[in-house]
């Protein structure tokens, strides 16, 4: 959850930076508490909603279903098969030569 925060974060931090040319600082944070609400719907736009979905949620979706991805496959029991072992893979070699023996 933290991370999606910064990333949230950064995506609108990247988007006032871009479109006023401004610098993030600690003034400016304590700014952002001090506006309101008046001030706020001022600055919010279509833009900054598309902006924060390219660069803050479509990245965050990515990143947890890479996540969810993993953390399945880490609780998933995985089942070796005997091909899969290098024990299996000489007695498949062995056979498949033994038949072309046979043959």
């Amino acid at each position: 959850m933290t991370i999606g925060l910064f990333v949230l974060t950064a995506a609108a931090r990247a988007y006032f930076t871009d479109q006023f040319g401004t610098f993030i600082d600690v003034d400016m944070i304590r700014n952002v508490f001090e506006t309101d609400a008046a001030e706020s719907r001022d600055l919010l736009s279509v833009r900054l909603g598309i902006s924060i979905a390219f660069f803050g949620v479509i990245p965050l979706l990515a990143v947890c279903r890479l996540v969810v991805n993993f953390i399945a496959h880490l609780v998933t029991p995985h089942r070796v098969s005997s091909a899969e072992t290098p024990a299996g893979a000489i007695k498949a070699l062995v056979a498949s030569h033994l038949e072309g023996e046979i043959k």
